[in-house]
């Protein structure tokens, strides 16, 4: 899968949403991806400023959480992947927390509410916090709760061969 959407809010702010499949190779032991990529598919959300400086705002989220949420609905075996880099700042009023960190629980907010709002409980959100030399990175998967074993054993895998 490769799918871009791009998002408008009123003049100043462009967002582009990019959802496309995952090399489980390229992050995860042979074994592990061997077995995973057989049944499953790993799909990568990017979210990406394109345009504007301002805090985003309740609505953009939403959009883009409803997008996001309509190509899962039709895809029963996708597990989305979000990574919370800090490639890019982002405008935040806590400056305490690092880009990811802020992205992380943005991200995990916009999940949860999402999922309140529909009264949806076979959905399940799990974050992987991998402190890397005093450095955290966040990893995010939103999945089926059929889905669970599965994503314990990306997790496990994750946490045991990240950085090597």
């Amino acid at each position: 899968m490769n799918l871009t959407f791009s998002l408008k809010y009123r003049q100043t702010d462009e967002y582009l949403i990019r959802l496309s499949s995952v090399c489980l190779a390229d992050f995860l032991s042979e074994d592990v991806s061997e077995s995973i990529s057989k049944k499953h598919e790993i799909i990568e959300i990017g979210l990406q400023r394109i345009k504007g400086e301002m805090p985003t705002n309740v609505v953009i989220l939403s959009q883009i959480t409803n997008f996001i949420a309509k190509i899962f609905e039709q895809n029963k075996h996708f597990i989305f992947y979000f990574f919370c880099d800090d490639l890019n700042d982002v405008a935040r009023r806590r400056k305490d927390f690092s880009p990811q960190e802020y992205r992380s629980i943005l991200f995990t907010r916009m999940i949860d509410k999402y999922l309140a709002d529909n009264h949806i409980s076979d959905i399940e959100h799990t974050t992987v916090c991998i402190d890397s030399s005093g450095w955290k990175n966040y990893i995010h998967f939103v999945y089926r709760s059929n889905l669970k074993a599965v994503v314990d054993l990306l997790q496990a895998d994750i946490i045991d061969n990240y950085g090597k």
